[in-house]
């Protein structure tokens, strides 16, 4: 959702969704696409070899609402885990 201040970036894609687009399309709708419409698909949008590694684990599918982030990772450093955060540590994951 490139240049949109939309604080819920899943949202359009589950109206793609709802409208009859496949969950993978709509996924490459917030990764891909974006990267490829601002000319930089060759270091990001994607994971594969010779990328930034910038990903997040999850823990349900990417477009759930109930889906957290259980591990944040930023050019191959990891900035963020939820078993870490005082709020989340004593709740069990979802898988």
């Amino acid at each position: 959702i490139l240049g949109r201040d939309l604080n819920t970036p899943t949202v359009d894609p589950c109206f793609a969704i709802r409208g009859g687009m496949s969950e993978d399309e709509a996924l490459l709708t917030i990764t891909r696409y974006p990267a490829m419409m601002i000319g930089v698909d060759d270091r990001i949008g994607s994971l594969e070899p010779g990328k930034d590694a910038d990903l997040l684990i999850l823990d349900g599918p990417p477009l759930h609402y109930r889906t957290f982030v259980e591990t944040a990772v930023v050019n191959g450093t990891t900035v963020y885990e939820k078993s870490k955060e005082p709020f989340y540590k004593d709740l069990p994951s979802r898988q």
